[in-house]
């Protein structure tokens, strides 16, 4: 069906979505289980049971860690209108209060997390929207390696620098809330 957009006459007259239009498609019901992506409607992956376990137990860790000054979202988007971007990150952690979000969408968080099953490209892909939006800490937790890319430092839009972590632990902190969570607790 999208193969027409690998005509060069084609995809030179295509144009991307606005987020304000990505609404009033979404608002017509004819959208579902879809997030924007630079101007792009992209259909969400189906979650799987191990998705959803990974993708609860970092929420609920996070929970114990948290207090009024760190917003918590899961599955929730981000409005990053410079790239026309509206991800919904299976995790973001914003430094301020959530009635500071209760009229309009975040624009960024202090860290964000994808659980990634069979999503891993599509994953790394987002990485760019998130440095876009400025977000300090991007965490790619590929469940199916067992394995979590850690991207930080975003500039100009790219991160600069990228770990990859097999062993050990998720170490950092949102704002004042520092946390430690081992890998072996993550993936069991």
């Amino acid at each position: 069906m999208l193969a027409i957009l690998e005509e060069l006459p084609v995809r030179s007259r295509a144009r991307p979505l606005t987020r304000k239009e990505y609404h009033l498609l979404g608002e017509a019901g004819l959208l579902d289980r879809t997030e924007l992506l630079r101007g792009v409607v992209i259909q969400k992956m189906p979650k799987s049971p191990l998705h959803i376990k990974i993708v609860e137990r970092l929420y609920r860790f996070f929970q114990t860690i948290s207090g009024d000054d760190l917003y918590i979202r899961q599955e929730q988007p981000l409005a990053i209108d410079g790239i026309g971007s509206e991800p919904e990150p299976d995790l973001a952690l914003i430094c301020a209060p959530y009635t500071d979000f209760e009229d309009c969408l975040p624009t960024t968080a202090d860290i964000v997390m994808e659980v990634a099953v069979s999503s891993v490209e599509m994953d790394r892909i987002k990485a760019r929207d998130y440095a876009a939006a400025g977000v300090a800490h991007y965490y790619l937790i590929n469940v199916t390696d067992r394995e979590v890319e850690h991207y930080s430092l975003p500039v100009d839009g790219k991160y600069s620098q990228r770990e990859l972590l097999r062993t050990g632990s998720l170490n950092g902190s949102a704002g004042s809330h520092s946390f430690h969570l081992p890998l072996e607790d993550l993936f069991r």
